[in-house]
């Protein structure tokens, strides 16, 4: 037993070490954030919390946050709208058994970033585009995209479909079953795709750096060329920002889910107990 004890701890003291190695950056910047002097220092001398109050009343900050969250809202919801059809389209034709075509899927998580940003920044300039947020948009929907039809094509793949075949026996037609038991089925692969696909573009500064413009600046370009003016605690709170509201999205997305979930489980209860009352 404490053989056994003693592999387990042994084991999680890597993940523990890999934790705190990506997480204390983030809490000493947390900390700095809250310093009430104008310049960097940790730990602050005493605390405040007037960045995060300037965040919100420097049109530039604010502006950028809007920016990153339109942007990254609108591109999350192209790619699940593409990404859903797309990944039951694969999962389940001969197209998606072909290797070259899995690759292909995958191939914008594997390109180097830059590559992609300088190719966009061509195309856009092309198509005189380069000064609005299309670009930008087009980019972070190019590199999510195949996280949300990955997902979604892990998650048919270990789909049990008894169930589907019943729907079908009993007279529902395709579209039925697939709005009705599939996609139900398959929610959780859906979650995690939409909330990397976020994160992932809202956190995204190499594409903003070839992409971005006074029309389309978002925040983490903003933390970028204030960098090169500038080290004040603004900095720390735009960074802690930053990171806390990609978690906050995550951290409401699955809540959603899970109440979900249990409301429908409570139908699904409901409605037996009352079939049951009913043929007694």
């Amino acid at each position: 037993m404490s053989g056994n004890y003693r592999m387990r701890a042994a084991g999680m003291l890597p993940a523990l070490l890999g934790c705190v190695l990506a997480l204390a950056p983030l809490v000493i910047l947390a900390i700095m954030s809250f310093s009430g002097q104008n310049n960097l220092l940790f730990p602050p001398d005493h605390y405040s919390t007037k960045w995060y109050g300037e965040l919100v009343s420097d049109s530039a900050w604010s502006d950028a946050i809007k920016t990153s969250t339109g942007i990254a809202g609108l591109s999350t919801v192209l790619a699940v709208v593409i990404g859903i059809p797309t990944g039951l389209g694969l999962s389940r034709g001969l197209l998606g058994r072909i290797t070259a075509v899995q690759a292909l899927v995958a191939t914008p998580l594997v390109l180097p970033v830059v590559s992609m940003a300088f190719g966009f920044y061509f195309v856009s300039a092309y198509l005189s585009i380069l000064n609005t947020p299309f670009p930008l948009v087009l980019f972070q929907l190019g590199r999510s995209l195949p996280l949300v039809i990955l997902t979604v094509i892990a998650a048919d793949k270990g789909l049990d479909t008894v169930y589907e075949r019943a729907a079908r026996t009993l007279g529902a037609s395709f579209s039925k079953t697939i709005r009705t038991i599939v996609l139900p089925l398959i929610a959780p692969g859906i979650v995690a795709g939409t909330v990397f696909a976020f994160i992932h573009s809202w956190g995204d500064v190499t594409g903003p750096i070839f992409l971005g413009s006074p029309r389309a600046n978002p925040l983490p370009l903003q933390i970028w060329n204030s960098i090169s003016f500038t080290l004040t605690p603004i900095l720390a709170a735009a960074t802690t920002f930053l990171s806390l509201g990609g978690l906050a999205v995550a951290g409401v997305v699955s809540v959603l889910y899970v109440l979900r979930r249990r409301r429908l489980s409570d139908s699904v209860v409901e409605s037996a107990i009352l079939r049951q009352e009913s043929s007694k």
